[in-house]
């Protein structure tokens, strides 16, 4: 069929090849959207028809950046049996989707064929919510069924509710610039949703969770925290130090109280640090006494060395055998864990010194005290630490906090501002012998005002039982205030459970309103060929002969890889590796925000480069930046937010653009076949957008429990190089995969007008009562 009417010129210009400069036909290009401007929308219904997706998000997003940390973190499940929860519910579900989508195209009622199932699932969607973040009083066992359950009701009915949400998209119009604004308003109102989810659920959470009376009871008398346990439970204790001069600090740890026989392997004992002499040949340490096995036992045990130059080291049943290879300092790490894959671990350091070797000392404990404005300063190591042995010393340092930078070049460190405050030189001299000093070094960075109280060692983690006495800590050992103000302190208690829970119930009310108002503000314009038989097998059929639906496809389940993988890790990349999880929901909102301004380029960009072209170039650019946080160290906070800047700001416009695509792909099955399958063309994708959210979300408690990582413990320096390649190149690997994929999608902007031009024709004559093309 060939285009008639005003139409025909313009698409006659456009398509006859070698005809016109680019410019020309860019200016055809408009011309011709405009003369196609059929079966508009009004602001109201793009607005009703966007606030679904918000609604969507409010719990979406919640589960993809929060629910495997709610998981490990409060529900104390492994990082991996979270992993095959995820995988196994998702698989299940994702296989779900294609059925949902043949039921919805198949739905004939006086509200259409989708806009029912969005208001039926509608209440459900957020009682099941709810109870996915609640944390019930149950066994370990008890607990993994719980969140099996909760979390498979979930998705079946996020299934019911989104498939036929997405597919009413490719219904409401069937003008290809009016869907790309739909998308638009979409998702500018799903980001803002994210934006909501991500910049304000740990304050609610926090605020929400006040309680100091359920898990622990905590009081401060002076200096001295008394942390009473009440009941089993995961309870973050946020103290509060002040100095009286309008400077405050604030601080958490977290306090896991167990049941009095506890579910899962807890640390009974640290393993002190071992000097041990050139010769022993090996030494053994029984690691009963150190960890409580829990109640899924046999426990196994693991141990790794950092530097196995120095020892090697099996576990023989619960015997730890450290055999000598030579001379060094080297960090060793025992782990435990029981038949659900829950662990617990210890690192001590082990030091094999030559005989008769005498390990460097610390000469001077200096306190480099000094204005703001002094840009670097240098300090020589020598006058800091001595050896009796006239051994030539190795250095290295860090720093705790981001007041200053610090690096050493032979015997000098030098010290680089960054900010005001006070910060700690972390320096350890090594003589190659097996004997090693540390040193810490207050640095004062002074402005014209008085200096807030700083931390001066991490607060402790602190496991007791439920039946156990009081736990005292006293904080002065903790803080240090760089003026000698008198110092205050308080303690608040989060219950991280209740928290959650309350957290959540808001989202989801405000969930369930949108849906409806969804419902109530839509219509379904866009309607098959009444005479249009089908069955399943065509439907898919059509779709698997589809190139461009399965290049979609495959790219939705990459990006979604991408999006899970890293939006589960984000709080521990922030908890864990930085040190500041007070700075997560900041980057949150900053992302969301940039996200928010650079969805709007969407449009333009597709029109003037195409969707695939846009597609390609913004998708690289956010791998690239992401990437790159690989190379990031965790004081670098500043560089930290600049990458979430551009990472944002590259992905922002894939958004619409991904989905205006699929409606582009639901056109080009009915050009192509003359059968419309509107729902099973979504869900199909939806069903790619599953996939990769299982996968990513499985990827990540397994890559979590690969890397080590245990539960509100200080992390191994293996767990925190693992979680640092999971916020950059791992998932960064897909969206390159994902760049691959696109150049296979062959629906170009010359297809999308004569395909356009001849559906309208098409379903005008459905209209008049005429033949079908």
């Amino acid at each position: 069929m060939q285009p008639h009417g005003p139409c025909q010129a313009t698409f006659e210009a456009y398509t006859r090849p070698g005809r016109r400069s680019c410019k020309q036909l860019h200016r055809l290009m408009k011309e011709y959207e405009m003369l196609a401007q059929r079966q508009g929308l009004s602001l109201i219904e793009k607005i009703g028809y966007s606030l679904g997706d918000a609604a969507a998000n409010f719990i979406f997003q919640t589960v993809m950046m929060f629910l495997m940390f709610f998981y490990t973190d409060v529900m104390g499940i492994s990082p991996w049996v979270a992993g095959i929860i995820f995988l196994i519910t998702r698989v299940f579900d994702a296989i779900n989707d294609p059925v949902m989508g043949a039921i919805a195209d198949r739905t004939n009622t006086r509200w259409g064929k989708f806009r029912p199932w969005i208001l039926g699932s509608a209440v459900p969607f957020g009682i099941v919510g709810i109870l996915m973040f609640t944390n019930p009083d149950l066994s370990m066992w008890g607990k993994i069924v719980y969140a099996f359950v909760t979390y498979n009701l979930m998705m079946v009915i996020y299934t019911i509710n989104n498939v036929p949400y997405c597919a009413l998209m490719g219904v409401l119009t069937g003008n290809n610039a009016e869907r790309t604004s739909l998308a638009s308003y979409r998702f500018m109102l799903a980001m803002i949703a994210s934006f909501i989810v991500q910049s304000f659920s740990i304050p609610l959470v926090n605020y929400l969770g006040v309680d100091n009376r359920g898990i622990v009871q905590a009081t401060v008398q002076a200096d001295q925290l008394t942390i009473t346990p009440r009941k089993p439970g995961l309870a973050r204790v946020i103290v509060a130090v002040d100095d009286q001069k309008g400077n405050a600090t604030k601080e958490e740890f977290y306090v896991k109280v167990t049941k009095p026989v506890p579910e899962s392997p807890v640390l009974k004992a640290k393993l002190a640090d071992l000097t041990l002499e050139k010769g022993f040949g090996q030494h053994q340490i029984d690691l009963a006494p150190v960890f409580h096995p829990g109640r899924y036992g046999p426990v196994t045990y693991a141990v790794t060395v950092q530097n196995e130059g120095v020892v090697k080291a099996k576990v023989d049943g619960s015997l730890l055998k450290l055999t000598e290879v030579g001379v060094g300092v080297t960090d060793v790490t025992v782990a435990v864990q029981d038949r659900l894959k829950c662990t617990a671990n210890t690192q001590f350091s082990v030091a094999v010194q030559t005989p008769g070797n005498s390990s460097p000392k610390v000469k001077d404990q200096p306190v480099i005290d000094i204005k703001k404005g002094f840009g670097t300063i240098e300090t020589s190591l020598k006058d800091l630490f001595v050896d009796d042995d006239g051994d030539p010393l190795i250095y290295s340092v860090k720093t705790t906090h981001n007041v200053v930078s610090a690096a050493i070049k032979a015997d000098r460190v030098t010290i680089r501002e960054v900010a005001t405050g006070q910060d700690w030189l972390m320096i350890t001299a090594n003589d190659g012998k097996g004997g090693q000093a540390s040193l810490g070094i207050p640095v004062i960075v002074r402005a014209a005002r008085n200096i807030a109280p700083a931390l001066c060692k991490s607060l402790p983690t602190i496991t007791i039982s439920s039946e156990s006495q009081p736990v005292s800590v006293k904080l002065s050992d903790y803080f240090d205030d760089p003026d000698k103000d008198s110092l205050t302190y308080s303690a608040s208690i989060i219950n991280q459970g209740r928290g959650y829970q309350r957290t959540m119930t808001i989202f989801c009310s405000l969930g369930v309103i949108f849906f409806v108002i969804t419902f109530v503000t839509t219509r379904e314009r866009v309607k098959p060929d009444p005479k249009q038989k089908t069955s399943l097998r065509q439907d898919f059929s059509d779709l698997i002969h589809n190139s461009a639906w399965v290049s979609l496809f495959f790219l939705t389940v990459f990006i979604f890889i991408y999006l899970s993988l890293r939006g589960a890790v984000t709080l521990y990349y922030f908890t864990y590796y930085v040190g500041r999880a007070d700075l997560f929901s900041l980057f949150n909102m900053l992302g969301m925000g940039i996200t928010l301004a650079a969805i709007l380029l969407a449009k333009p960009l597709t029109m003037r480069f195409g969707k695939r072209n846009t597609f390609i170039v913004c998708l690289f650019l956010t791998a690239v930046f992401a990437t790159a946080y690989l190379f990031v160290p965790p004081n670098a906070i500043l560089l930290i937010f600049v990458l979430q800047i551009l990472v944002s700001g590259c992905y922002a416009p894939t958004i619409p653009t991904l989905w205006a695509m699929m409606a582009d792909v639901a056109d080009y099955t009915e050009w192509k076949t003359g059968r419309r399958a509107t729902g099973m063309t979504f869900s199909a994708t939806t069903f790619g957008l599953k996939m990769g959210l299982s996968l990513g979300g499985a990827l990540s408690g397994w890559l979590l429990g690969f890397f080590g990582y245990v539960a509100n413990q200080p992390q191994t320096q293996f767990a925190l190089k693992g979680i640092k390649m999971m916020m950059s190149i791992i998932p960064a690997i897909p969206f390159f995969i994902g760049v691959a994929l696109l150049l296979l999608y062959k629906i170009d902007k010359r297809t999308e007008i004569r395909m356009t031009e001849e559906l309208t024709e098409r379903r005008k004559q459905y209209e008049l009562g005429g033949a079908g093309a």
